[in-house]
C-alpha cells in the first residue's frame, strides 16, 4: 500500500467511525450487519461556492487517487451529483475496493432569487481550505513523508466534517419551503450523508428484500417508502434502500430546529455475467431519478 493510499483508507475508516456512532439507528444497523459486509459508497452534500461544494470536494478526493465516474442532476432539488471510484477498482475484487465517493451540491443559477441570496449569504463566511497547505503535504505524501500523510488525513477530515456557519431559522425556514435538501445542507452542514452498504455481496440474502424482511424483523426502523420500500431492481442495475434518519435537535444561530439525522442505505447491484470477479463485473454506477427518491430519507416527511 502507498503512503497515499494509507492516507485514504484512514480518511474513509475515520469518517465511517463516526457516522457509525453518531445516531441510535445507525448504531443499530451497524451492529445488525455481518462483519464481511462491504462498503459500496458514501455521500457528502455541501453549499455551492467557491470555497465549497463539488468543485472542492472533487478536488481532496482526487488527490487520493480518485477518479470521476459519472455525473447526475436532480431537478426538482436542484441537486448535482457526481461520484467517484479508486482509480485502480477495476483490477480488484469488489470487497478489496475502498467505497465509491458520491459528492453533490446546488446549481445556484435554478434556485430563486430569495433562496440564492441567502445560499450566498452563509457560503461568504465559510472558511476556505488552506490550499497551499494542502498541496504540500499531498507533493510530500507522495514522497513518502509519514509526518505530511498524517497532516493530510486530520486536514481532510476536518473539511468534510464541519459546521463553521449557522442559520438563522428564519432562513432556514424560508429555504425549506423550497427546497428541503438544501434546507437540510445548510443546517447540517458539510458532512456524512449516508453510507452505503452492498448488501448483493452476502451469500445470506437471495435478493433486496429479504434483506429488508430481515432487518425488519430484528429492529423494526422506519424505512423511505417512498416510491416503495426498494428503489429499482437487482435484476436491472441497481436496487436500493434505506432508512430513516431518527430526529434530532440542532442549534443554529438564534435558536434550534428538528431535523432528520444521516441514514443508512442498502444497495444491491446487477451482475452484468454470470460468474462475477472483479469490480466492474457489476453495474457499479447511480440511476438519478431511484437517488432522488433515497435522498428523501431526510425529509421530515417523505414526499409520495
Amino acid at each position: 500500500m502507498s503512503l497515499i493510499q494509507y492516507v485514504r483508507e484512514n480518511v474513509i475508516q475515520q469518517l465511517y467511525y463516526n457516522y457509525s456512532r453518531s445516531y441510535v439507528h445507525i448504531q443499530k444497523v451497524v451492529q445488525f450487519l455481518p462483519k464481511n459486509i462491504v462498503l459500496d459508497h458514501f455521500a457528502i452534500i455541501d453549499l455551492p461556492s467557491e470555497k465549497s461544494g463539488i468543485f472542492v470536494l472533487n478536488q481532496l478526493f482526487s488527490s487520493l487517487e480518485y477518479i470521476p465516474q459519472g455525473r447526475d442532476y436532480l431537478q426538482n432539488k436542484q441537486n448535482e451529483f457526481m461520484w467517484l471510484a479508486p482509480m485502480d477498482a477495476n483490477l480488484k475484487k469488489p470487497i478489496d475496493v475502498s467505497p465509491q465517493v458520491v459528492i453533490a451540491d446546488f446549481c445556484l443559477d435554478d434556485l430563486s432569487s430569495e433562496v440564492r441570496d441567502i445560499v450566498i449569504k452563509y457560503t461568504q463566511s465559510l472558511s476556505p481550505l488552506p490550499w497551499r497547505e494542502f498541496h504540500r503535504l499531498v507533493g510530500k505524501t507522495y514522497h513518502d513523508d509519514s509526518s505530511a500523510a498524517n497532516n493530510l488525513i486530520k486536514m481532510i477530515i476536518t473539511y468534510c466534517q464541519r459546521r463553521d456557519t449557522l442559520p438563522t431559522i428564519h432562513d432556514y425556514e424560508m429555504v425549506k419551503e423550497q427546497n428541503e435538501l438544501l434546507a437540510w445542507v445548510l443546517a447540517f452542514g458539510r458532512g456524512i450523508n449516508h453510507f452505503g452498504f452492498n448488501v448483493g455481496l452476502l451469500k445470506c440474502y437471495s435478493n433486496l428484500s429479504d434483506f429488508n424482511k430481515s432487518l425488519n424483523e430484528k429492529l423494526q426502523l422506519s424505512l423511505n417508502q417512498k416510491n416503495g420500500m426498494i428503489k429499482g431492481n437487482e435484476i436491472y442495475q441497481i436496487a436500493q434502500s434505506s432508512t430513516l434518519g431518527e430526529e434530532i435537535t440542532l442549534p443554529l444561530l438564534d435558536g434550534e430546529i428538528k431535523l432528520l439525522s444521516p441514514f443508512v442505505e442498502f444497495i444491491w447491484r446487477a451482475k452484468k455475467h454470470d460468474n462475477p470477479v472483479y469490480w466492474n463485473d457489476y453495474f457499479t454506477g447511480f440511476i438519478g431519478e431511484q437517488a432522488d427518491d433515497v435522498i428523501e430519507s431526510v425529509y421530515e416527511t417523505p414526499k409520495n
